[in-house]
C-alpha cells in the first residue's frame, strides 16, 4: 500500500437501478481503455519533466468509468444511450487524461523549486498547526478522529454500493452522502477512490488503532509547505521585481499608500502567477505519447 496515496485519502477527507444502457456504456469505456489504448503498459512513459518520467498509470482515467457516467448523467439528466452519446464520453476520458497530464506536470515543477529552496515541513510543525486549528474549532483529538472516522465509513459504504452493488451513483449519493458533501466532492470520490483497491486502501485506513488515524497529518504539512513557499516566491521577487519590491516594502510600512491601493486585490496572486509560468516555460517537458500532443504548450503558455 502506497504512504503517497494513503496521504491523498486522508487530505481529501478533511475538507435506481443499474439500466442496461449504464451497463453497456461502462463496458464501451472499459474495452476502450483495455483495446488499442490499454495495450499502452500502466508503466509506460508518456512525458518526462526535467528527465523525471510519469507513467500512464499516474493519469488514465480508465479505471473511473463511474465518473464519466456520473458526468454525463448530470449533464444530460440521462443515462448514455446512442453512439454519440458513447463517443461524447470517450472524449471526456481522454481530455480528463489530458488533464491530468498537466495537474501531474506542473506538481513535479512544483517538487523541483520547493527543492531549489530548500522547504521542508517537519511532523512538529504539523502538529502545532493541527492542534491550533483544533483550538479554535472548539474539538480535542479524540472528537477530531470520530468524526473523520464516521465520514470514511459514510464514504466506504457508498463507494460499495457504486462498485459491488452496481447502484447508480446519483441515488447513492441522494441516500448517503447527500448531507455530508457537495455532488462535486462526490464526483472526485468517485473519480478517484471507485475501485476495489481503492476501497481496500480505505478499509484498511478505517483498521488503524485510535490516535493513528490522522498521522502523519498530510493536509497540514502540505499546507505549511504551500505557505513556506509563497513566501520563498515573494522574496524572490523582491530581488528580482522592483515594482513588486516597492509595494511590499510600502503595504507593510504604509497600506494607505496610493501606490498600495491603485493595485489589484489580487495583485500579489498575479505577480505569483507569472512567477509560476515562468517555471513551467523553463522546464524542459517532453511528450512521449502522441495522445497527449499539446499538453507540454497547454502547462507552458
Amino acid at each position: 500500500m502506497s504512504r503517497r496515496y494513503l496521504r491523498s485519502v486522508l487530505k481529501l477527507l478533511r475538507r435506481r437501478a443499474t439500466h442496461l444502457s449504464t451497463i453497456s456504456a461502462a463496458c464501451t469505456l472499459i474495452a476502450t481503455s483495455n483495446g488499442a489504448e490499454g495495450r499502452h503498459s500502466a508503466s509506460a512513459v508518456v512525458a518526462t519533466v526535467d528527465g523525471t518520467p510519469i507513467v500512464r498509470r499516474e493519469v488514465e482515467m480508465s479505471p473511473n468509468a463511474q465518473m464519466l457516467l456520473f458526468e454525463f448523467r448530470q449533464a444530460h439528466g440521462r443515462d448514455p444511450s446512442t453512439p454519440q452519446d458513447h463517443e461524447a464520453m470517450e472524449r471526456s476520458r481522454q481530455e480528463h487524461e489530458r488533464s491530468s497530464l498537466a495537474q501531474r506536470i506542473r506538481a513535479l515543477v512544483r517538487e523541483r523549486q520547493i527543492a531549489r529552496f530548500g522547504i521542508t515541513v517537519d511532523d512538529e510543525e504539523a502538529r502545532h498547526r493541527w492542534a491550533q486549528d483544533l483550538a479554535k474549532w472548539g474539538l480535542n483529538q479524540g472528537d477530531y478522529e470520530t468524526q473523520t472516522r464516521r465520514g470514511i465509513e459514510s464514504v466506504v459504504a457508498a463507494l460499495k454500493d457504486v462498485v459491488f452493488a452496481k447502484q447508480d451513483p446519483d441515488k447513492v449519493y441522494q441516500d448517503r452522502l447527500a448531507s455530508l458533501m457537495s455532488r462535486r466532492d462526490w464526483a472526485l470520490r468517485i473519480q478517484y477512490e471507485a475501485t476495489p483497491e481503492r476501497i481496500a486502501v480505505m478499509e484498511s485506513i478505517l483498521a488503524l488503532p485510535e490516535g493513528d488515524l490522522l498521522h502523519p497529518l498530510p493536509g497540514y504539512r502540505m499546507t505549511i509547505s504551500s505557505e513556506k513557499l509563497n513566501k520563498a516566491i515573494d522574496a524572490e521577487l523582491v530581488r528580482t521585481d522592483p515594482e513588486f519590491a516597492e509595494y511590499m516594502t510600502l503595504a507593510k510600512t504604509d497600506p494607505g499608500n496610493e501606490k498600495v491601493a491603485s493595485k489589484s486585490p489580487i495583485y500579489v496572486e498575479g505577480k505569483r502567477d507569472q512567477w509560476w509560468r515562468q517555471r513551467y516555460r523553463e522546464a524542459k517537458i517532453e511528450i512521449k505519447d502522441k495522445r497527449f500532443e499539446g499538453v507540454a504548450a497547454m502547462v507552458q503558455e
